[in-house]
């Protein structure tokens, strides 16, 4: 009967330890997983900004070279213009 005690002592114990084991395990699970889901947030914000900033700067390029590619009206020449300083 003392070793079937002894025996089911040594189980138990070891079953605790496997137990806490596992929480611990989850743990560290699911503050890797709230990390992670945190960094992907914010490489997503990141992302986003990224893309409004280069669409925003590419849209003002192509104005500006829209702008500088369009050609210049010639002034009309007035009356009485010579030319000379």
């Amino acid at each position: 009967a003392k070793r079937l005690r002894h025996q089911l002592k040594c189980r138990q114990t070891q079953r605790m330890i496997r137990e806490a084991g596992y929480l611990r395990e989850a743990k560290v699970a699911d503050r890797l997983s709230t990390q992670l889901t945190a960094a992907q947030v914010e490489l997503r914000q990141q992302a986003q900004d990224l893309a409004a900033a280069t669409s925003a700067s590419l849209e003002a390029a192509v104005q500006q070279y829209a702008a500088a590619a369009e050609p210049v009206p010639s002034a009309p020449a007035e009356a009485g213009f010579s030319g000379q300083a």
